[in-house]
């Protein structure tokens, strides 16, 4: 059996990298994959299907994150493509885009810089 080395969704799909439920939240305390937390899955697009018009009919692009919502396909490990899950969903599965900011660590260092707990 050979190797999968690529991925390229087809139709109406994308193809996306899952976030750890720890990248999800923020935060640099370890929490179990498995442990079921009230959030919606997170990820990064990483390709769309060619007949998913973003940039016309949807307002996410390639190399946004985003939140996800129902059922996702998963894919096979790609080494190249990432160490996070991988998975193909629908573009109305997509129900926001997220605005990414500087990190935490780099808030806290900043002098005079007020802390932000949302």
């Amino acid at each position: 059996m050979r190797k999968v080395i690529d991925c390229q969704p087809v139709g109406y799909t994308i193809l996306v990298e899952l976030l750890t439920a720890q990248e999800a939240l923020g935060t640099q305390i370890h929490i179990d994959d498995s442990q079921q937390l009230k959030i919606a899955p997170q990820a990064y697009i990483l390709k769309i299907g060619p007949f998913v018009k973003e940039e016309k009919d949807y307002n996410f692009n390639v190399g946004d994150r985003v939140v996800l919502a129902g059922n996702f396909t998963p894919i096979p490990e790609i080494p190249h493509l990432g160490n996070r899950k991988l998975a193909i969903v629908e573009p109305h599965a997509i129900k926001a885009v997220l605005i990414e900011g500087e990190e935490v660590s780099e808030l806290l260092l900043a002098k005079n810089s007020p802390l932000l707990i949302v």
